[in-house]
């Protein structure tokens, strides 16, 4: 799950980074880097490891308990990651808060978007480990089967070559005693 995490919100970071630096001029680089790739980065981080521990119990639900939880948990994150990325933003540069809320709701979307997409993701990630899970139970059963189909059919043919074992030494006592207590001896 952290590796994940780690890899995805550090790719967002540094492309939403990359995709406003050209609207920047270089003297502005630092505060965009600031905001775009350590500040929303590590918000987002936070709202979503907090959004995977209600996704969790979600699951224990099942169905549409998991798609109700991830789209309103998505838009609850959305807000709690733009609140919370604004405050940041604030106080990382020592000015007064303002309005928390936007305006212009425009950028509000991208929060949501992005957060539906991490709880696809999420979820998306679980059902396919969940998937695999059960492809190896059903292959270590399967291969416990078929030891055992194995063992039973040792354990047929160790009494069938014993009987013919036996056979043959019946038939070599009468024609070659010597020979025949050779053989006797190689069976024990």
């Amino acid at each position: 799950f952290w590796l994940l995490q780690l890899a995805g919100w550090g790719f967002y970071g540094l492309a939403t980074f990359l995709t406003f630096l050209t609207s920047v001029e270089p003297e502005g680089w630092q505060g965009l880097f600031l905001f775009k790739a350590v500040i929303r980065p590590s918000a987002g981080i936070a709202v979503s490891s907090a959004l995977a521990l209600v996704l969790r119990v979600a699951e224990t639900r099942g169905g549409a308990a998991v798609a109700m939880t991830a789209v309103l948990g998505s838009l609850i994150g959305a807000a709690a990651w733009y609140v919370t990325s604004r405050l940041l933003l604030v106080f990382s540069r020592g000015e007064p808060i303002p309005s928390l809320w936007p305006e212009n709701p425009h950028g509000l979307w991208e929060f949501v978007f992005v957060m539906l997409a991490w709880s696809a993701s999420f979820l998306g990630v679980r059902a396919w480990r969940r998937s695999r899970e059960r492809e190896r139970s059903v292959l270590e059963a399967e291969a416990r089967a078929t030891e055992a189909r194995l063992g039973l059919l040792a354990a047929q043919l160790d009494p069938h070559f014993l009987f013919n074992a036996l056979s043959s030494l019946r038939g070599l006592i009468r024609r070659d005693p010597e020979r025949a207590e050779g053989v006797v001896t190689k069976l024990a």
